[in-house]
């Protein structure tokens, strides 16, 4: 909320989740142990990401994640990486944080304690898109999309277990991806 407003009439990108189709492929040639399952989460997101709201076009930083965030004294004190910063929707910024957030404990086992406040963010980002014209349903397919995005990361060939980071990544994906779902289902009854 405290992007400046002004930052609007920058030129638009796409989210994350508007290029799902590409980042998947990208996915399954890192990844094609994965690949029917990344095509399952790719056809939840987009079946739900199409007719879910997105809310309001706001000033988005475009790439939002811990990394690129600075905290003092218990708030945010600066960021970085704003290149992408311009006219978007909350809840990709938001999305975009989860996923990261819930994909770090695939990248060293020094952030296994992250997983413990991805509750409560999502808790969080939930109510701020509920009123802010987003949907959770919407807000979990797309931090699907984006932890999707972030398999292909996982290939590192001179790490002896990249292909368990990328098939953690993936089940971080399919478990946002069925979340989704759910909750695209209760909102939906007979839908």
């Amino acid at each position: 909320d405290t992007i400046p407003d002004d930052l609007i009439t920058l030129p638009a990108r796409e989210a994350w989740t508007d290029r799902i189709v590409d980042y998947a492929s990208a996915a399954k040639v890192a990844f094609p142990a994965g690949a029917r399952r990344i095509d399952a989460v790719v056809a939840t997101v987009t079946g739900i990401v199409d007719g879910e709201p997105r809310g309001p076009v706001v000033a988005t930083h475009g790439d939002l994640y811990e990394a690129n965030l600075f905290v003092a004294d218990g708030g945010v004190s600066g960021v970085i990486d704003v290149d992408a910063v311009g006219p978007g929707h909350a809840v990709d910024d938001l999305a975009c944080f989860l996923a990261h957030l819930a994909v770090l404990r695939t990248i060293h086992p020094g952030y296994a304690h992250t997983g413990a406040f991805l509750s409560s963010y999502l808790d969080a980002f939930s109510a701020y898109v509920d009123a802010h014209g987003a949907s959770r349903a919407g807000l979990l397919a797309r931090t699907a999309a984006v932890a999707c995005t972030l398999i292909a990361g996982a290939r590192d060939e001179g790490l002896p277990d990249w292909e368990a980071a990328a098939d953690q990544r993936l089940r971080i994906a399919e478990g946002f991806a069925a979340l989704a779902w759910g909750s695209w289902l209760v909102a939906h009854p007979g839908g």
